[in-house]
């Protein structure tokens, strides 16, 4: 049980960078070091007791291996290869036990939601830490205000996962009106707090996921002439619509409203870094169309835009592995993105009758939410993505356990 709490600490999408700096600790007393160290010791250990390691699909093993090989041949050619060889490091450590420890650690419903409380504890954590801290923002001028430092996003990512485990798995599994109400409660919390730390992306790739949820969830009947929508997801997309909205406009989410207005006027230094940074990315894929220029090489050819700190990737995954992994290392993810979404259509179907149908749904829309998140801030070693990556298969044996009680 004390693992899964500290997975889901692990998969918390930051550094401690700030934290590391104020206290000047090396590189091995950093946090995410030890909450790696303490998961794979106990993984380790399970092994050797119980003598048997989870089935891995191969349809995620291969394409992975694949992709991963392709990142240590790319150090023989990158042009940066100290920041390649960290790259290539953090991703065969920490971003392969984001991708497989759910194999080992999800091995009953009662442990998922454990692991889902702690996820919705942590978002109401931070949620309180960020209407704490800036208290007297709600009567102040409005300007751009960075929680925690540079961790807002951070934030946003935690905060728009607890809201999607409350809105797709608990609001879903449970019926009490009481119950009911304090989610809810819960839920318009955690979607103010996305508003109020200040990013943009985390808030377009919520409210993006809660329409592709939507439309996954459309069902036709007798060749179409019969459209069915679950009414539970209807009524809950309307009113998480019409909550965004006046957020939008509240005081809560003028610093949202505001630079996103900003990013998408013309000349604008945010909307010229990334067009250019993307540029840069498509020309070097066009240059090295097979391979890329090699693990972290981007970050030799990014654009540098004065007062303003180079982009060492380009803050998206897609223009990421193109130009660094080039058409080899896409097509090995795109294996790995669209085995993920067929095992997530297997589960759906499968289990639809189920009791515990909300959990591959709730999955999906975890990882839609990551990977919408990784086309606007993230890289590769992205934990939250390649966690809901693998988990999408590690429940299998939970739903098959169950549905067999």
């Amino acid at each position: 049980m004390i693992l899964v709490i500290v997975f889901a600490i692990f998969l918390i999408p930051t550094k401690y960078t700030v934290l590391s700096e104020k206290l000047h600790l090396p590189s091995f007393l950093n946090p995410v070091f030890w909450l790696f160290a303490i998961i794979f010791t106990a993984i380790i250990i399970n092994i050797l007791k119980r003598q048997k390691v989870p089935k891995i699909p191969k349809r995620l093993l291969l394409p992975y291996i694949g992709l991963e090989g392709l990142m240590l041949l790319s150090l023989t050619y990158t042009p940066n290869l100290i920041y390649g060889v960290e790259k290539y490091l953090e991703f065969i450590t920490y971003t392969t036990l984001a991708c497989f420890a759910p194999f080992f650690l999800f091995r009953s419903i009662f442990v998922l939601e454990r692991f889902f409380y702690t996820l919705i504890a942590m978002g109401i954590f931070l949620a309180m830490a960020v209407f704490i801290t800036n208290p007297l923002y709600f009567f102040s001028p409005i300007k751009f205000h960075t929680v925690f430092g540079t961790n807002y996003l951070a934030i946003q990512q935690i905060v728009g996962t607890g809201a999607l485990v409350i809105l797709y798995y608990f609001l879903f599994k449970n019926r009490s009106r009481k119950l009911v109400s304090r989610l809810i409660l819960l839920l318009i919390m955690l979607i103010g707090a996305l508003f109020y730390a200040g990013g943009k992306s985390s808030v377009f790739s919520f409210f993006i996921t809660i329409i592709f949820m939507l439309i996954a969830f459309i069902k036709f009947k007798d060749r179409f002439k019969k459209i069915l929508i679950n009414k539970r997801m209807l009524i809950f997309f309307f009113l998480l619509i019409f909550a965004g909205g006046l957020l939008s406009f509240s005081k809560i989410g003028r610093t949202f409203l505001i630079r996103t207005k900003f990013l998408l006027s013309s000349g604008s230094y945010a909307q010229v870094e990334r067009l250019e940074n993307a540029k840069v990315a498509l020309e070097l894929a066009y240059r090295h169309p097979l391979s890329g220029v090699g693990v972290g090489g981007f970050s030799d050819f990014s654009i540098q835009m004065k007062g303003i700190e180079r982009f060492k990737y380009p803050h998206n995954i897609i223009l990421e592995i193109i130009s660094e992994l080039g058409l080899i290392g896409f097509i090995f993810f795109v294996l790995i993105i669209a085995f993920v979404f067929k095992q997530f259509l297997y589960l759906q179907s499968k289990y639809r009758h189920s009791e515990l149908y909300p959990l591959p749904n709730a999955i999906l829309s975890l990882f839609i939410f990551s990977f919408l998140n990784s086309l606007a801030s993230g890289n590769i070693n992205s934990y939250l993505l390649f966690a809901w990556i693998g988990s999408a298969y590690a429940i299998k044996q939970v739903l098959k356990s169950n549905y067999a009680t």
